[in-house]
């Protein structure tokens, strides 16, 4: 965790939180839910599925 909080890319330092709750196994979102969240993924191309940039929820107001 100390090293993660320690990266930065041009300047700008990750927020890095432990997740202390556990998940069942087998658990998926609906597809609503996938496509709401798909709209956000940057897929890098011939990499799709290791590679993504999740842009965050701008909030405006």
């Amino acid at each position: 965790m100390g090293l993660a909080r320690s990266m930065a890319y041009k300047g700008i330092h990750p927020v890095v939180r432990k997740v202390k709750k556990s998940y069942k196994a087998g658990v998926s979102l609906s597809k609503q839910a996938m496509r709401e969240l798909e709209k956000r993924f940057d897929r890098k191309p011939d990499l799709e599925s290791w590679f993504v940039t999740i842009n965050p929820i701008t909030k405006l107001g």
